[in-house]
């Protein structure tokens, strides 16, 4: 392949394993042997959710079966340090947990994986429990997965990995809140899912009826235009995740975690409906145009020269960032994946070409998009190429502030912009991350590095990619001479 199409390619493969095969079996621990935390509000409890359960079936029960036992499953950075867990790794964002849902089968579906469910067009899920504590960002997204191909490649199956709507986050969330971003954090929220509106409808009447206030109603659609509906092997699988990064505390939102407070029902009609409402193709969101990165150009030209100057050593070279930019109405249209594409993110993905020597080293340079104001948190890891498990990162809550100054001092738009070093082997030096590939091989590893840049502070998702410096990748080499 060209080389900006593999850049392409295997950025787009760490987007799929990220929210598919990086899905773990639950962190939970058996519900007798935990004491459950009470986070407040309607749904805080888990006996106030099975009250809730109780109450609905008491409503809807006569026409509808309402089954609870579905599976909410959690993957974080400190599930992966354990080997024996790396496959369920493969493109995890080491600065986000993932909270996948799975749901109780029917009668007849066939199975396509634990975390994922084909559906009647006449049912509904409904998503109910409290948003994570308060963090940089999370959101809620469901896909179109697989479709069946007519063949029997790959089981018969061909992967779409598409978002059906914009991502349920912090900006356009409904929840009882003063509006704010941060307000949408550690409140009741309820998700209705259905392709038929007369679903919604039954539904949100019933939840009203039990007391809950329809100001945390969230509405979710499976367009029958776009989605092959139906519990047979030849029916489209449908997912949903949940992506959360960086909470304030981070001791609070382990507890979060370690038991998510939510609960999924699947409400199926006992008679099948001959017909339903279906909804219209949802309209998108359009990414945040506003603001760009320009202004800050010749400054991190400036500082690109001033790292070259200063890093020493025997070998230099630098490779190209390249957008990845994923359209999901065009991979539902034409069926083609989309790799669990996030619409809050903007994504930059870089191959330098170079093996990972001991004496290697990688200098990536860029601004800082919290910074520049375009961004909620953005971050950069380092994965292997061969496993696409990530061995390094950093990112701009933790790492990024001040980085600059070490090549870059007293400009003023050195607080913009960030220089980090990936090293094996960092030896106190500043501002640098060392890069964990343990395992013995023939060869050095090779590396890709991908960037994130999450929701811009104006709007609903990200700001546009081409309003974003990408980062440079900078590879250097001090060979070492037997003396």
């Amino acid at each position: 392949l060209p080389h900006y199409s593999r850049v392409s390619f295997i950025v787009c493969q760490l987007l799929l394993w990220s929210t598919t095969n990086g899905l773990p079996e639950s962190i939970r621990e058996e519900a007798n042997e935990r004491i459950y935390q009470d986070w407040g509000g309607v749904f805080g409890k888990r006996s106030a959710r099975e009250s809730i359960t109780d109450d609905l079936i008491g409503i809807i029960g006569d026409a509808y079966d309402v089954r609870s036992g579905g599976q909410v499953s959690v993957i974080s950075e400190e599930f992966c340090t354990f080997p024996e867990n790396a496959k369920r790794c493969k493109g995890f964002n080491p600065d986000s947990s993932y909270v996948t849902f799975g749901l109780e089968r029917i009668p007849g579906e066939a199975v396509f994986s634990p975390y994922s469910n084909r559906f009647r067009e006449d049912e509904a899920v409904i998503i109910f429990g409290k948003t994570p504590p308060l963090a940089k960002y999370f959101g809620h997204t469901e896909y179109l997965n697989t479709v069946d191909d007519g063949k029997r490649r790959r089981n018969g199956r061909l992967d779409i990995q598409a978002s059906l709507h914009d991502a349920i986050n912090p900006s356009n969330i409904n929840v009882t809140s003063d509006g704010s971003y941060s307000d949408s954090f550690n409140k009741d929220y309820v998700v209705i899912s259905s392709a038929d509106q007369n679903m919604y409808s039954m539904l949100s009447n019933a939840l009203q009826q039990i007391g809950i206030s329809s100001d945390t109603f969230n509405r979710q659609v499976w367009p029958k235009e776009q989605v092959n509906l139906g519990i047979f092997y030849s029916s489209d699988t449908i997912s949903t995740t949940m992506r959360i990064a960086f909470f304030e505390d981070q001791a609070i939102g382990e507890q979060y975690l370690s038991d998510v407070p939510v609960t999924v029902l699947r409400i199926t009609p006992k008679l099948m409906k001959e017909e339903i409402l279906p909804y219209p193709i949802p309209i998108r969101a359009s990414k945040y145009l506003g603001d760009n990165e320009r202004k800050y150009k010749r400054a991190l030209n400036k500082l690109e020269r001033k790292v070259r100057k200063n890093i020493g050593g025997d070998k230099r070279l630098d490779s190209t960032s390249v957008p990845i930019q994923l359209d999901p109405e065009e991979c539902l249209t034409e069926n083609t994946q989309c790799f669990f594409d996030s619409p809050d993110s903007a994504y930059y993905g870089n191959l330098p070409g170079q093996f990972f020597k001991r004496s290697s080293f990688f200098i990536v340079i860029g601004t800082n998009h919290v910074k520049t104001g375009l961004a909620r948190y953005s971050s950069v890891a380092m994965y292997d190429v061969d496993q696409l498990i990530p061995v390094a990162s950093f990112n701009s809550v933790n790492d990024m502030e001040n980085s600059a100054e070490q090549f870059l001092p007293n400009h003023e738009h050195t607080d913009k912009l960030f220089a980090i070093t990936f090293r094996k082997k960092c030896k106190k030096r500043p501002y640098c991350v060392e890069v964990n590939f343990s395992k013995r091989r023939s060869l050095p590893p090779f590396f890709l590095l991908a960037s994130r840049a999450y929701m811009h502070p104006n709007g609903t998702k990200s700001a546009y990619v081409d309003d974003l410096l990408p980062m440079r990748v900078i590879y250097g080499e001090k060979i070492i001479r037997n003396t």
